[in-house]
Formats: structure tokens, sequence, C-alpha cells
């Protein structure tokens, strides 16, 4: 049972949340890897944890203002 525990386990880990994370995220991985390094530099073993959210807070926002906000407006102005 424990060998099928930690099998089940590392494939979860390693595989699994991994795909999971970049279809659903769509975050590059420098991005990622970055923005853990900024974040564990400025917080700690905090900022390590709360780096990848806040990320994908930052994506967000950054593509709902900029792009659809402003890019938009400013597209459907020059027409």
């Amino acid at each position: 049972m424990l060998i099928l525990y930690i099998v089940i386990q590392q494939l979860e880990s390693y595989w699994l949340t991994p795909t999971v994370m970049a279809k659903q995220v769509a975050l590059l991985p420098a991005v990622t890897l970055t923005a853990q390094i900024f974040f564990a530099t400025i917080f700690g073993a905090l900022g390590l944890l709360i780096a990848l959210p806040l990320t994908v807070v930052a994506k967000t926002w950054i593509e709902e203002a900029l792009f659809q906000d402003i890019l938009d407006r400013w597209k459907s102005a020059a027409s």
C-alpha cells in the first residue's frame, strides 16, 4: 500500500497537477519561475506559497484592463 501511495502521489505531483495548471492558467514556465523567485525573495516562504495565485490575478487583471478595456476601445475609435 505504501508503494502504491507513493507512486500515485508522484504521478499526481509531477504530471497531473502541472498539466491541469498549464491548461487552466496558461502561464509560461519562465513567468511562473520568475514570480516564485520574486515573491520568495520579498516575502519569504509565504511569498513562495502565494506567488502563483498572485501572478494569475495580475495576469487576469492586465488582460481585462489593458487588452479588453483600453485596446478594444482604441481599436474601435480608430475605425
